[in-house]
């Protein structure tokens, strides 16, 4: 009966600690994402303004759809369109914010 506790006991903590670092994650939410942003300016790839912080973004994304593509992930149709789609967001002229 003793060793039936002590199993009991054993599981639970394991269960707990195995839960903690599933939900750590989530527990971070949007924190994780914004980490390195600086006021006024930003450190992070993903809120970095400017021209050149766009293209890097649609050189990024176009790397990603090669890949995506050549492993089979993506239909050539879906291919053509997604491609066209970045090139465009990649030529068109920044909005001017107010």
């Amino acid at each position: 009966m003793e060793g039936v506790m002590v199993l009991l006991i054993l599981e639970s903590v394991l269960l707990a600690v195995g839960m903690g670092l599933v939900l750590l994650p989530l527990r971070r939410g949007a924190a994780g994402i914004t980490r390195g942003v600086e006021v006024g300016g930003g450190s992070s790839p993903f809120h970095t303004g400017g021209r050149e912080a766009a293209r890097r973004r649609v050189l990024v994304g176009l790397a990603e759809l090669e890949m995506d593509y050549r492993t089979g992930k993506v239909s050539d149709e879906d291919y053509r369109v997604m491609k066209d789609d970045l090139l465009a967001r990649g030529t068109a002229r920044p909005r001017r914010r107010p």
